[in-house]
This record gives C-alpha cells, structure tokens and sequence, in this order.
C-alpha cells in the first residue's frame, strides 16, 4: 500500500491503517482504496489483519470504494472515519469506529455529521478529535469530475461518543496539512483550494478549541498542494513539499512557522526538490526526511536518500541511504530510535506498490 498510516500502538506493534493500491488491471493511473488495516508484531515478525469480515468481503468483491481516515486517542485506540462509495456512486456510507488493541477487536460508533473524502483529523489537548477539510461526494458523479472541498469543522468526542459542529474554516481545503500545536491550537497549512488555477495554496490558518475561531497567518513563501508538516522540539513548525494535482511540480523549500511571533521564515532548503517524502521527530530533536520523488512524470526519479535537519543549526545533512526508493510511505519512530519505513511506491516497472520495509538508524 502507499499513502498510508501507521501509528505506534501501545503495546509496541506497529498499527498500519488507511492508503491506496494498484488497480487489479495494473493501470497505473488508477489508484484503489486499501480496507484491511494491518499491524506488525516485532516479536513474531508477523503481520496480522486487523479489520471486521464485513470489510474484507467487500474489498474481495470490489464492490465498494472505501476512503479511510485514521488518528491515535489519547486512550491508545485508533479512531478510524470511513465514506463507503458503491462502484456507481449512487449509494453512500458515512462511518466512523474504533480499534482497541487490547482486544484486536473494533467497535462502531455514532456516524459523523458531514460525509468527506480525505479529511485530517487531529487529536486535540483535551483528548478529542478535530475532522476538517477533506471533498464532498457528488451522486454519480464520474471519477474525472472536481468534487466539492469540505470548509466545514467537526469536533468527536471519544469520552461521550458524541459530535459537535466547529467553526467553519476560512478556506475550503483538501490535501492540506494539520499539525496540533505546543499551546493546544491546531495549525492548517497549504492543500488545494478550489481558487485560481488550483494548484495549491500558500494560506495557513489556526484553530483554537478554547475560543472555537479561525484564524489566518502570513502566507507561506510558496504554494504547497500536498506539504509536509511536523512540530519540532521547540513549538515551531516545519513544513516541506509541494504537489500538483498533474504530479508535475516539487520543491525543496522549506519554510517554518514560528507561533510566538505568528510569523513565516525560511529554512534551509533540502539538497533536491521532494514529494512524498516522509518526515519524522527524532528523540534529539532533529528531523529525518526519508525518500520522495521528483515527479517530472509520475513513474520516475525515486529517491533512496535520506537527510536529516538541525533546527539548531538550521541545516539539512545527508542521511542513511535506503535498501531502496520509495515515496508516499510511512515513518514510524520506534522505541528504540530506530525509524520504521513501511510500503510506498517504488521504480519497479515504472509504478509499484511496495510491499517492503526497513529500518533507518539515523
């Protein structure tokens, strides 16, 4: 799979959730929701499935779309959105359950207010779950058809079971980044907006939980239609990458948003433009950026290289190299310090899913 999640469970498995795969007719220009959530036992060096039957008949019969959406409580359960499309896009299914890994077992719960494709949900102070952007569904709309963006907000709270509706965001957005923030706020950088040419957006906004408002900051120095975000060890945020919806622009910018000032400044920019790529917090504090590409064309320029970033110094170094290329996987910090690559795509006959992992010592 590739463009998935994965979260470390409690218990020290690794909980791999949500992402896409290649087609049955190995198209690669089309791209298939993955059902199954998986997770990884480092002491028996087995994967297992981890999803209801009801989900894996529906994934063999191929007669539902399912987008998935996924984040860890506070509780150490992992929250799972889910919008079930039928083959015609005539028929919608807006779910939402829970993974208790205590008892490999998942549990239904009260349906989200707005369906949505896609939508980021963040894991608030207080132990609730912001739901914000994401598209909406056009009945039997064709695949090829721009569907709506979400500006709508909602918070769950796990504790109650129930919904609550948010402040509407400034800006309908999909493809963005959400990044909780040091102070308890929630900061939303870049994605596609519906404006202009519709290649991404250079706005950034924060949401406040304790005041339920929006608000905007200075523009980012660059659009950014798919960007990277990760809180440092210092409260600011670092944000990479950029993508087109025609796979065709990538950037090494970086840019960091400092919340003490509400301010925008320039970093250090990686060795090569990068998109897909990973970011993950070390326990130092540096940051490790592991793979991408350089999408000139989607089936090439894969990278196996690794660079790491010193926000004390503010510079990029080179890194581990990679057994190989990959982009749109995941990185998981282990307990140990070790960093967990799983899956993404590689060069392999152009386009391919991976099925691979491997360990990054930075």
């Amino acid at each position: 799979r590739f463009s998935h999640k994965a979260f470390l469970l409690d218990d020290g498995r690794v909980f791999v959730t949500d992402g896409l795969a290649l087609a049955p007719t190995g198209d690669p220009n089309v791209d298939i929701p993955i059902v199954i959530p998986q997770t990884y036992d480092f002491e028996t060096g087995l994967w297992a499935l981890e999803g209801p039957a009801s989900d894996l008949q529906r994934q063999l019969q191929e007669e539902w779309i399912i987008h998935h959406s996924s984040v860890k409580l506070s509780d150490g359960r992992i929250l799972r959105h889910r919008l079930q499309i039928d083959e015609l896009w005539t028929e919608f299914v807006n779910e939402i359950d829970v993974f208790d890994p205590s008892l490999n077992s998942w549990t239904p719960l009260p349906k989200p207010p707005t369906q949505r494709i896609g939508p980021d949900m963040v894991l608030l102070d207080d132990g609730r779950v912001l739901v914000l952007g994401g598209q909406d569904i056009v009945p039997s709309g064709p695949q090829d058809v721009i569907l709506p963006f979400v500006g709508t907000a909602e918070i769950f709270n796990p504790e109650t079971n129930e919904w609550q509706q948010a402040a509407t965001m400034d800006q309908p957005l999909f493809r963005q980044a959400a990044v909780p923030l040091s102070d308890g706020r929630v900061l939303v950088v870049g994605g596609v907006s519906l404006e202009g040419t519709g290649t991404g957006s250079a706005r950034a906004e924060i949401y406040d939980p304790a005041t339920d408002t929006w608000t905007p900051t200075e523009d980012m120095s660059i659009e950014r239609g798919r960007p990277n975000a990760i809180l440092l060890a210092d409260g600011r945020v670092l944000v990479t990458g950029h993508q087109r919806f025609d796979f065709r622009a990538t950037t090494g910018r970086v840019d960091i948003y400092d919340p003490d000032t509400d301010t925008w400044t320039a970093a250090d920019e990686l060795s090569q433009p990068s998109d897909g790529h990973s970011l993950t917090l070390l326990p130092d504090g540096k940051v490790l950026a592991a793979g991408g590409e350089n999408p000139v064309v989607r089936s090439s320029n894969y990278y196996s290289t690794t660079e790491i970033y010193d926000p004390e110094t503010d510079r990029w170094t080179p890194g581990p190299q990679l057994t190989q290329p990959r982009t749109n996987h995941s990185a998981t910090l282990l307990r140990d310090g070790r960093v967990l690559l799983v899956g993404g795509i590689g060069p392999e006959n152009e386009f391919s899913p991976l099925t691979s992992m491997e360990f990054v010592t930075p």
